[in-house]
């Protein structure tokens, strides 16, 4: 039976992390972009568990694996839902689900709901308890030996052996806490990983790659709703090069990474989709999807009236620049992505030749 035990809890606890994991990331970001709202903190694990634990019980398998495997869920997600009050009502009616109601008396009702509080408790101070590693392991024994304890009364199990295989589970759950933690270390690497090779190391915006990429993604939205345009503009900042020759390289880096962040802080204030990108030097690109050629041609206007007072560098706080741009329309899903810069360029060179310092939209 031990033997058993210690099978079903070892693989149960290394799939319920990595799907708590992958839940955790992708449930509320599908949710966001389904519904445009905010799902609240820990609702898609705390779900997950009430119904994890609903499964385990309803499964023929004998009453130490049932408790063996709710015990471990539980006990994981107290480290990892992040609203204290959506985890204390999971907890409530997961364990309202698993506690045979026949066997219950007062007395065992009031100890469910101190070891319930207990639990709730560990939630609420979930960030003190992961500070120090003896805190995670005292908050490992005491939890799933006071919810062990009350399971096996429920379930009129005999103590000794009920003691005996909640020490064999322990070892268990503790490598599910650090199976837990590599997994969430890999995963903001992957993540770090990805923005590098996503955002431009020097002014942290958008990069070439992801402009392509975001192109792509701009197509399905044209798809699904063809009437919403998608304009492209191919941004240059003027006598750049005279910049670098006259103040030198660090102050041309300092004017690049100025602007960037300034035209970025703009652009994401606005309530339409829309990303800049840096796809040279002093070269950068920005999509405006859902605007008239006329709102997305004054949107940019607005941000070159801005960029006259924006002081780019600290060296020289005098120092102003000027933009010039190339805006057109995407043709539709049609139109491939090389096509659709020529344009644009095609427009910034006759804003170049034309003195610079203005926008050409056709």
């Amino acid at each position: 039976m031990l033997a058993d035990l210690i099978f079903y809890l070892c693989f149960f606890m290394t799939g319920f992390v990595g799907t708590v994991d992958t839940i955790h990331e992708m449930v509320p970001h599908a949710y966001a972009m389904r519904f445009n709202k905010h799902m609240p903190d820990g609702l898609p694990i705390v779900l997950y568990l009430v119904v994890v634990v609903a499964l385990i019980h309803m499964l023929p398998l004998s009453p130490w694996i049932k408790i063996a495997l709710s015990v471990g869920a539980v006990i994981h997600l107290s480290t990892r839902a992040q609203d204290p009050r959506i985890y204390g009502l999971g907890l409530v009616a997961g364990w309202l689900i698993s506690l045979p109601l026949s066997h219950v008396s007062a007395l065992l009702s009031l100890g469910s709901l101190a070891v319930l509080a207990l639990v709730a408790l560990s939630n609420y101070h979930r960030m003190w308890v992961a500070q120090r590693e003896w805190r995670v392991m005292l908050n490992l024994v005491g939890l799933s030996a006071g919810l062990w304890s009350i399971a096996a009364l429920a379930d009129q199990l005999d103590g000794g052996t009920a003691l005996a295989a909640w020490a064999l589970c322990l070892p268990v759950l503790y490598a599910a806490h650090w199976y837990d933690r590599v997994m969430i270390v890999r995963h903001h690497e992957n993540q770090r990983l990805f923005y590098s090779s996503a955002h431009d190391e020097l002014t942290g915006v958008r990069t070439l790659s992801l402009f392509r990429r975001d192109y792509r993604r701009y197509q399905t939205l044209l798809r699904s709703d063809p009437q919403k345009p998608l304009h492209l503009a191919m941004v240059d900042i003027d006598h750049f090069k005279m910049i670098n020759d006259t103040y030198g390289h660090l102050v041309g880096n300092e004017v690049l990474i100025s602007f960037a962040k300034d035209f970025e802080t703009y652009l994401a204030q606005k309530d339409y989709y829309c990303g800049l990108y840096r796809i040279g030097g002093e070269e950068f690109s920005v999509y405006l999807y859902s605007l008239s050629a006329t709102d997305a041609k004054r949107e940019l206007e607005t941000y070159t009236q801005r960029l006259k007072t924006l002081q780019v560098s600290k060296t020289y706080p005098d120092l102003r620049i000027t933009l010039s741009m190339g805006m057109c329309q995407c043709l539709g899903i049609s139109e491939n992505l090389v096509n659709l810069i020529g344009r644009a360029d095609e427009n910034l060179y006759r804003a170049k030749h034309l003195g610079r310092d203005q926008i050409i939209a056709a």
